[in-house]
């Protein structure tokens, strides 16, 4: 499994979209599986926002346990791609962790 930690965060003079949506600064950088692991057991898992993009099936052989995992399976994302920033299935102030 690949992880990747995305933080993102609003830059000062950005300009503000209609929706109330701002530009942002992202910046991902790639988590090995025991860091991952760490904070999966850890009481600081409420801290991050966690972002499965396995395929169903390949869920249905191993999942990472935990009511807070959100799916967005990859096959899928010309539907979720769009409005990731403004649906609510995002945490916009999280450093979101994206398991691959």
């Amino acid at each position: 499994m690949n992880c990747f930690v995305i933080l993102r965060k609003y830059k000062s003079n950005s300009k503000v979209f209609s929706g109330g949506i701002r530009r942002m600064s992202v910046n991902v950088k790639r988590m090995n599986v025991t860091t991952f692991g760490e904070i999966l057991r850890s009481a600081n898992r409420c801290e991050y926002q966690i972002i499965d993009v396995r395929e169903k099936s390949e869920l249905a052989l191993v999942s990472i346990p935990g009511n807070d995992i959100v799916n967005l399976p990859l096959s899928t994302a010309h539907i979720w791609s769009n409005d990731i920033i403004t649906v609510s299935y995002t945490h916009l102030t999280l450093p979101t962790i994206c398991s691959v």
